[in-house]
């Protein structure tokens, strides 16, 4: 129970949080690194969240999983290493682009610790996050959740939890979204899914788990995230998992995470060339920079990443917000598609706004 000799203690993620008269789980995630809830000099309030990728991951049993550790495997170990660069730098671009506000606050820490499971250590450079408030959109939407408080609540939890995340995701504060829609284009998230959108009981939004970026994570994208019509995320929460991936007829019943196309939030429903002042700068230093001036700046151990960041911001500066993602879109569709690229479909009409019907 104590921990001698380390620079930060780290504890197993509570993942249950109460949003208001009601309880869910977050989910645990399915990172091949290591999650913990860990203290820092440098978190909001002391704790944060520390991703531990080299630590040796073990099975509930206490087995060692089957995939090379860093002590053994070097490129693994430069593999993690690069996927702590890549964060690092996204929250600099971030920060100069005017749009770290949408994202937890990420930085590198090196630490000596004991993992709170087993007793292993671990003396290396770990992933730190400030915690994100509230809970992930897709349990919002999802999860039926225990009911903690009554006082005032009619006795038809199932009804009201609806209602409930139906509300929350219509107060969302618009401008912050399509910051949060200009930060997963410019950045080329490929993983943006209802559990990587964290959202508060004041309808505040955060995005975390995005090291799947600049068009590469497990597979090739040009943005995959629900926020962006045409993302095969986005098609899936619009027409369901059955029709997209299956042979069903579209879901009658839509999910509520629709709502946060970012179209029911620009503007006439479009963003164009508008963009905020800060955004404007920095894409326009951006897209004259050259590839050798961006890594040093950003810090990128490889070209690709720098290269797609130079490209992306000029298709932005140049052809506005939704010719960029079309034109990009339609040409991953045109590549000679594999298993390994990322299904980018047409945009159907923005649905923002819900109702709800109860028959029977």
């Amino acid at each position: 129970k104590l921990c001698t000799g380390c620079s930060a203690v780290l504890e197993r993620q509570n993942l249950n949080v109460e949003f208001g008269p009601f309880r869910y789980t977050n989910e645990a995630g399915a990172s091949s690194a290591s999650v913990f809830r860990a203290s820092s000099s440098k978190a909001l309030g002391g704790w944060g969240v520390a991703k531990t990728f080299c630590f040796i991951k073990r099975h509930k049993d206490g087995s060692l999983y089957d995939g090379p550790n860093c002590d053994k495997s070097p490129l693994t170990k430069r593999k993690h290493a690069s996927a702590i660069t890549r964060m690092v730098a996204t929250q600099t671009l971030a920060e100069e682009c005017g749009i770290e506000d949408v994202s937890v606050r990420h930085w590198r820490e090196h630490i000596r610790s004991s993992n709170p499971e087993n007793g292993d250590k671990i003396n290396s450079d770990v992933l730190f996050m400030d915690t994100a408030a509230g809970v992930s959109v897709e349990k919002l939407t999802s999860q039926v959740p225990e009911q903690v408080h009554t006082g005032g609540i009619p006795q038809s939890p199932s009804l009201i939890w609806r209602k409930l995340a139906h509300d929350v995701l219509n107060a969302v504060d618009s401008a912050k979204l399509v910051r949060a829609a200009l930060f997963d284009v410019l950045t080329g998230q490929c993983d943006r899914h209802g559990q990587n959108i964290f959202i508060d009981t004041t309808a505040d939004i955060t995005l975390i788990d995005s090291d799947q970026a600049f068009g590469q994570g497990w597979r090739k994208c040009v943005v995959d995230s629900i926020l962006i019509p045409g993302a095969e995320k986005y098609t899936i929460a619009y027409f369901g998992n059955a029709h997209v991936h299956g042979v069903s007829p579209p879901a009658k019943g839509v999910n509520p995470q629709v709502l946060l196309d970012y179209r029911c939030h620009a503007p006439d429903g479009k963003i164009g060339k508008v963009y905020p002042h800060k955004f404007t700068r920095c894409i326009k230093w951006l897209s004259e920079a050259k590839t050798t001036a961006v890594r040093e700046r950003y810090g990128f151990d490889s070209d690709s990443d720098a290269e797609f960041l130079v490209k992306r911001a000029s298709n932005l500066l140049n052809n506005g917000f939704e010719r960029t993602v079309l034109e990009a879109q339609k040409a991953l569709r045109q590549e000679n598609t594999t298993n390994r690229k990322a299904t980018t479909y047409e945009w159907p009409e923005p649905c923002c706004v819900l109702d709800e019907l109860r028959e029977g």
